[in-house]
C-alpha cells in the first residue's frame, strides 16, 4: 500500500506540474503577442519551475532541507510574479499614451526595489528565522564600510531623484551637457544617456550634471535663436553685406519667417568685419542641416554679389597703365555665347543685329546653389533670367509644375512690365544664369522707341502674356496655364505698360 500511494502521488506530481507548464506557456505566448517589446518568456519558465517544484516536495511529503529549499523557492515564485506584473503594467501604460500618470524610471526601479527587498527579507524571516534589520541597525562597522563603498553611487542616486523632481530636462529634449549637443535618451538611477548629432552616446553621472550649467534648447518652447558667424572684407558695405544675408537666410529651408531673421555687425578683426546672424528655428534636429544650407547659400550670394571671405594672406597690386586695360572685363566668348542665348529668346530674335549685340555687353553672370531659391512665387522683379548652364524649378502654390534646363528662360513680364512674379524657382544642382536687369536694359529702350514696340508686338502675338512663354510649354508639354486665365493683353496694353514702367514718353 505504501509503494502504491508513492506511486499516485508521483503519478498527481506530474499531472498537476504538465497542467502548470501547459498554463504557463499558454499565458507567456497571450502575454509576448500583446505586448511584443517585453520578454515574458524568462519569468513565466521561472514561475513554472518554482511552482512545480514546491508542488512536487509538497504531493510528495519530502521535508529535507525544507526551510532552504522553501526559500529558495518562494524568492524564484515571488521574483518572477512581481517581474511579470511589472512588464504587464509597463505594456499597458505604453499602449495608453494618453494616460497621465507617467512614472519616471529611476522611481520605478526605486519602488521595484523596494518590492523586491521586502519580498526577500520576508521569505527569509518566514522560513529560516533571519532577522537582518537588527544587524543592519546596529552594525556601525557595516554601516561604515556601506557608505564609503557606496559614496559616489549614493550622490548620483540622490542627484537622479533631485534632476526628475526639479525637472531640468525630460527626455528627448534637446539639450547642452558638459558641452556637448543632443537628445535626451534615458535617465535613470546613476546616469544620464544623451545621443549627440554624431549619434554617438554621451553618458553622464547624475551628480555632474547637477554642478555644471544645462542649457535646454526644447524648454519652454521648440523655438530656438541659432547664431551663425562670418566675416566679410573691409571693401565690402555693411549695409550691403547684410541685405545679401538677410535675403539668403529668408530663403533658407526651416528658417522661421516670424520672427525674422536679423544680423549685427559684432567685431572689426584683423582681416574680417564679423557679423552674427540670428535665425529662428523650431527643430533642433534640424539645426547642422540649416547651419550648411545657410552656410552654401551665402557663399553663392556673396560669389554672385562680388562679396569677399577673408583669409589672412598677402595680396600683391600692380598698377598696369590705362591703355593695357580691358574697358570691358566680359571676354570675347562670354559676349558670342550670350549673343547666341539671347538671339533664342523669340521676342529678342528678330531685333537687329547691333540691338542684340548691345544687350550681350549689358548681361550679368551669377551663379547659384543646388538648393536656392531665385525667386518665389509674388515677389517684387524687374530682371530677366537666360539658364547657360543648369536646371531649375518651376512651382506655383507649392506644386512642381515644371524644370528647365540649358538654354531655357523666364522673367521676361517682369523685366519689360515690373510684373510680380508669378511661380517660385529654385535651383536643383549648381547653375549659372545670364540676368538682364531693368536698370541696364532701360537705356536700350530710351534710344529708340521702335524697340519696345516690337518687343510688345512679339508678347501680344502670343495670347499668354499673363500665363507662360509658348516655347517652353511645347518643349516640356505642361500645363499651359499655372496662373488664372485672363483674357490676353494686346501689343498696345503691354507697350503702355512697358513705357509706364521703363518712362519712356
Amino acid at each position: 500500500m505504501h509503494i502504491n500511494e508513492s506511486i499516485t502521488r508521483i503519478i498527481i506530481s506530474f499531472a498537476i506540474i504538465g497542467l502548470v507548464a501547459i498554463i504557463s506557456i499558454f499565458l507567456s505566448r497571450k502575454s509576448s503577442k500583446k505586448f511584443p517589446d517585453y520578454n515574458f518568456k524568462l519569468p513565466f519558465l521561472l514561475l513554472s519551475i518554482g511552482l512545480c517544484s514546491k508542488l512536487f516536495l509538497h504531493i510528495n511529503l519530502i521535508n529535507a532541507y525544507h526551510g532552504h529549499l522553501n526559500t529558495i523557492l518562494y524568492t524564484i515564485i515571488f521574483f518572477s510574479i512581481v517581474k511579470i506584473l511589472d512588464q504587464l503594467i509597463k505594456g499597458k501604460q505604453k499602449k495608453s499614451p494618453a494616460t497621465k500618470v507617467k512614472i519616471p524610471k529611476l522611481i520605478h526601479d526605486i519602488i521595484l526595489g523596494l518590492i523586491y527587498f521586502v519580498v526577500f527579507f520576508s521569505i527569509m524571516k518566514m522560513e529560516l528565522g533571519i532577522d537582518l534589520a537588527p544587524i543592519l541597525t546596529t552594525s556601525a562597522v557595516v554601516s561604515m564600510v556601506l557608505g564609503l563603498a557606496l559614496q559616489d553611487t549614493l550622490t548620483n542616486f540622490i542627484a537622479g531623484v533631485i534632476i526628475h523632481i526639479e525637472k531640468p530636462f525630460n527626455l528627448h529634449n534637446w539639450v547642452l551637457i558638459s558641452d556637448v549637443e543632443g537628445k535626451v535618451m534615458e535617465i535613470n538611477w546613476r546616469t544620464t544617456k544623451v545621443l549627440t548629432f554624431d549619434n554617438d552616446f554621451l553618458v553622464v553621472t547624475n551628480s555632474s550634471i547637477l554642478k555644471n550649467a544645462i542649457i535646454n534648447y526644447s524648454y519652454p518652447t521648440s523655438n530656438h535663436v541659432m547664431i551663425v558667424n562670418i566675416g566679410t572684407s573691409y571693401s565690402d558695405p555693411p549695409n550691403k553685406v547684410k541685405e545679401v544675408i538677410l535675403q539668403t537666410a529668408g530663403h533658407t529651408e526651416y528658417v522661421l519667417k516670424n520672427p525674422k531673421p536679423s544680423v549685427r555687425l559684432i567685431k572689426y578683426n584683423d582681416f574680417s568685419i564679423d557679423y552674427e546672424i540670428r535665425l529662428w528655428i523650431n527643430n533642433f534636429a534640424k539645426k547642422k542641416i540649416i547651419e550648411n544650407e545657410l552656410l552654401t547659400s551665402i557663399w553663392y550670394a556673396f560669389e554672385r554679389e562680388n562679396i569677399k571671405i577673408p583669409f589672412p594672406v598677402k595680396e600683391v597690386y600692380i598698377r598696369k597703365d590705362s591703355d593695357e586695360q580691358f574697358a570691358d572685363s566680359k571676354s570675347d566668348n562670354e559676349k558670342h555665347d550670350c549673343l547666341e542665348l539671347i538671339r533664342s529668346v523669340d521676342f529678342f530674335a528678330d531685333l537687329d543685329l547691333e540691338i542684340l549685340q548691345e544687350i550681350s555687353g549689358i548681361f550679368q553672370q551669377k551663379r547659384y546653389g543646388k538648393g536656392e531659391v531665385l525667386f518665389e512665387e509674388g515677389e517684387e522683379g524687374d530682371s530677366f533670367f537666360i539658364i547657360r548652364k543648369g536646371k531649375v524649378k518651376v512651382s506655383f502654390n507649392n506644386r512642381k509644375i515644371a524644370e528647365l534646363h540649358d538654354g531655357d528662360f523666364f522673367g521676361e513680364m517682369s523685366l519689360l512690365t515690373g510684373k510680380k512674379r508669378n511661380a517660385t524657382i529654385k535651383a536643383l544642382e549648381d547653375s549659372e544664369f545670364i540676368i538682364i536687369t531693368k536698370d541696364s536694359f532701360s537705356n536700350i529702350l530710351m534710344k529708340d522707341i521702335k524697340i519696345a514696340e516690337r518687343i510688345s508686338k512679339i508678347l501680344a502675338d502670343r495670347k499668354k502674356a499673363d500665363v507662360r512663354f509658348e516655347t517652353l510649354a511645347k518643349k516640356e508639354k505642361m500645363i499651359k496655364s499655372f496662373v488664372p486665365r485672363k483674357e490676353s493683353e494686346d501689343e498696345k496694353t503691354i507697350l503702355d505698360k512697358m513705357k509706364d514702367f521703363f518712362n519712356i514718353e
